[in-house]
């Protein structure tokens, strides 16, 4: 099930704001127009409540529970309705609050039949998987068996109070992977880790204790080893599959991958994941870099959930991330989920330049009003074509970026303001010199080896570039 709109008639910053978060009708991907975004990036200045659409997705989603073990702050609206849509094939829902009142309206066929579903069928029926992560979330990694916060529930009875009714399935999920979420995730990592080993250890003992006995045990000793093998084919190794499949590719951007053949000399090693250079330098987890422990906190729920037809929500996933990182995020995190919706809220450039211009949500404040409003990327009261879209930041550079999305017109710093004033002062001092033919003079020598290195300070062009005016004068 993904969000298709949002409505909020009063709340915080918001009023009268209606957002719709599908595809033009003229996709030219067919199985996308009209449609539900499969991905949304919502940008803004700090305060135009970026965080504050996310926290509403988390609580009005289908099949929220009061009462579940870890929750966000309270959201109450105080003077307006708040609606947010789904849709899932041809069935929809409306999940909202008026003030005091949870309302929700369901109905099937996409044109809307009419059929209308009452709040708890809609919940039963359209339940969302939903993974949530907090901008700054936790940022240890432990170096020994995780313990469970007070207050907080294990992992086990985590899912007991969480999963829906059977015939919706066991990987049913809403979970903030904050930093109690992330503990729980961890432990329940490192416990499957542990588990395995065990299993595995089992196996070995059975096939040396075999083996000891020598000709009395050959049969007993072939039996344990096809049984081992079978094992191994129907048991995947999680930390050759977290490592080699999954960490290992993220990792090499951060110069580091999984130690491939751990050892493990206590069964409280299993509780940490080793590290290494790509150089095969061990790396001990409190020296990792706050990016890589970002990466792998992150990742590591998304892997053991393995989110199908679910929701994640990022808060400033860029944290810590170079660049060259953050534009690979939104393509590494789709790759780990199927026919899911990514709602980013981010102030990257870089990561923005993965979308398309109707997936970006640009929250502005409108100084009349006092309210926040979608900057439009279209005329008013277009947008149904993607011909209406005035640019597309997946065709643009950086700097085009800067300019055209962020509206952030400098060039640089100030000073590379004044260092330009100064750079047009001396070319018309050239100018006149050359004129005057003294361009070789000491005076023509000394303002042009100024020009030259100001010029080159600012990355305009170097003193043997041909676009240099000066060049074939010197």
């Amino acid at each position: 099930m993904k969000l298709s709109r949002i409505y909020i008639e009063e709340f915080n910053q918001f009023k009268d704001f209606d957002l719709d978060l599908r595809y033009p009708v003229d996709h030219p991907d067919p199985a996308k127009a009209g449609k539900p975004l499969e991905k949304i990036c919502i940008i803004g200045q700090s305060g135009t409540g970026k965080t504050t659409l996310l926290e509403l997705i988390w609580k009005y989603r289908p099949g929220a529970s009061s009462d579940s073990p870890i929750q966000l702050p309270s959201i109450t609206p105080t003077k307006g309705r708040i609606e947010l849509s789904y849709e899932i094939g041809d069935i929809g829902g409306v999940i909202g609050q008026s003030p005091g009142k949870m309302v929700g309206a369901g109905y099937g066929g996409k044109k809307g039949s009419g059929v209308k579903l009452k709040l708890d069928d809609i919940d039963e029926k359209t339940r969302t998987n939903i993974l949530y992560f907090p901008t700054q979330m936790a940022s240890i990694i432990p170096d020994q068996k995780p313990q469970k916060p007070s207050g907080i529930p294990t992992f086990e009875e985590f899912v007991r109070d969480n999963r829906p009714k059977e015939d919706l399935g066991p990987k049913s999920f809403a979970f903030v992977v904050n930093q109690e979420g992330a503990v729980l995730v961890w432990a329940e990592l490192m416990k499957g880790f542990r588990k395995y080993h065990d299993q595995q250890d089992f196996f070995l003992r059975e096939i040396g204790r075999a083996a000891s006995l020598g000709a009395n045990g050959n049969e007993d000793f072939i039996q344990w080893q096809r049984r081992y093998e079978q094992w191994k084919k129907e048991t995947p190794n999680p930390y050759v599959e977290i490592g080699e499949k999954f960490l290992d590719p993220l990792l090499k951007q951060f110069n580091l991958r999984i130690v491939k053949n751990p050892k493990w000399k206590t069964s409280e090693d299993l509780n940490v994941i080793q590290l290494e250079t790509l150089g095969g330098k061990p790396i001990s987890s409190p020296y990792l870099s706050s990016g890589a422990k970002n990466l792998i906190l992150t990742s590591i729920p998304i892997f053991f959930l393995k989110p199908e037809n679910a929701i994640l929500l990022f808060d400033q996933p860029e944290t810590s991330f170079y660049p060259d990182t953050q534009r690979k995020l939104v393509e590494a995190y789709q790759s780990m989920t199927v026919d899911s919706q990514l709602i980013f809220a981010t102030h990257s450039p870089f990561l923005l330049s993965s979308f398309e211009p109707w997936e970006i949500v640009e929250l502005k404040y409108n100084e009349e009003t006092g309210y926040v409003y979608r900057e439009l990327y279209h005329e008013k009261g277009r947008g149904q074509s993607v011909n209406d879209f005035e640019f597309n930041p997946q065709y643009l550079s950086w700097e085009s970026i800067i300019h055209k999305v962020f509206d952030i017109y400098e060039e640089g710093n100030p000073l590379r303001e004044e260092a330009k004033k100064r750079l047009a002062a001396l070319g018309a001092e050239l100018r006149l010199i050359a004129e005057k033919a003294e361009i070789n003079s000491p005076r023509g020598k000394r303002k042009l080896e100024e020009y030259e290195e100001l010029a080159e300070k600012l990355d305009i062009w170097s003193s043997t570039d041909p676009q240099n005016p000066y060049a074939q004068a010197r």
